[in-house]
């Protein structure tokens, strides 16, 4: 695959990463749980899809398989599939993600969407919650908290804004060298109700759903954002009728925090491609080949 001359149509929105809301993936996404057990001695450096095996969750309900021409066929409102081959990650170099995409619906749009399930050296998914910190929202605990509280009491939350989409995280470090932190109750209705300086200077801030976790004064507590779970290296793209469109992307370096399209997340050992098919209607018919991850003679950076 040559890096040069290579025509890269990706969605503006996911160019440089970003995550969808959880209605369109969290439900449907198959838990780190509930896949076979990561064989590290057996990690590439390029990974190919070129028939139903070479997806892990591939199965008879999940879509049609074109042997000549190497093509996969997916129908309905949701499909997510992921490779059984995992990439070693390697900051210092770079992989190139790509895939060919058509939507065959007569009169129905699809969105189809591009990336990794990325992985810690342990095996674990690194869920995007755990490393997307809100830079400025570092702080200790200025009173212990327990799992069921629902107001915590902080130092400093001069940042912390009423009304934000937000977790708060426990054991936290100022670097953000704890991430991926999982000392978190993961929730995506969990918001700040109210944020209230006392006279003593210290913070009360009242959230919506306990917090779920116990911790000490000291303690280091800041906030993360709620979204996806997933990497779109790849981008994504809303076709319509009878649309084609190839999505790619290159990903190299590691990132401080958060989880960027173009850069590992903290912690990233391991990945495994994913496609994912999203469409308003049962009757969507969305056709993918040459899905693939390759590496990069040429340094990006």
């Amino acid at each position: 695959m040559e890096l040069l001359g290579r025509v890269i149509i990706a969605c503006s929105v996911l160019a440089t990463g970003g995550c969808m809301t959880s209605s369109q993936s969290e439900e449907n996404v198959v838990a780190s749980s509930e896949l076979v057990a990561l064989q590290f001695n057996d990690t590439k450096t390029d990974v190919r899809i070129e028939f139903p095996e070479d997806w892990l969750n591939w199965n008879s309900q999940t879509g049609t398989f074109d042997g000549k021409n190497a093509g996969f066929q997916v129908s309905g409102k949701v499909t997510n599939v992921y490779s059984r081959d995992m990439l070693t990650v390697d900051p210092a170099r770079p992989i190139e993600i790509s895939g060919n995409f058509k939507n065959l619906s007569a009169d129905s749009e699809a969105t189809v969407y591009l990336g990794f399930k990325v992985y810690d050296q342990n095996g674990n998914e690194i869920r995007d919650w755990t490393v997307k910190a809100l830079p400025g929202s570092d702080t200790v605990l200025s009173r212990k908290c327990n799992e069921d509280s629902t107001t915590i009491y902080v130092r400093d939350a001069s940042a912390w804004q009423e009304g934000a989409r937000a977790v708060p995280v426990f054991f936290t470090e100022t670097d953000y060298s704890d991430l991926p932190n999982n000392h978190l109750k993961q929730s995506y209705s969990q918001s700040i109700r109210s944020v209230t300086k006392l006279t003593d200077n210290n913070f009360a801030v009242e959230f919506t759903e306990p917090v779920g976790f116990d911790a000490g004064v000291g303690i280091g507590v800041r906030l993360h954002k709620q979204g996806g779970a997933l990497m779109y290296a790849g981008g994504s793209k809303t076709l319509k009728p009878q649309e084609s469109v190839t999505l790619s992307g290159i990903v190299q370096g590691q990132a401080t925090m958060g989880m960027p399209a173009d850069a590992w997340c903290p912690g990233a050992a391991y990945a495994r491609l994913i496609v994912l098919v999203r469409s308003n209607s049962e009757d969507c018919k969305v056709q993918f080949d040459s899905i693939e991850a390759e590496t990069l003679t040429e340094n990006t950076l």
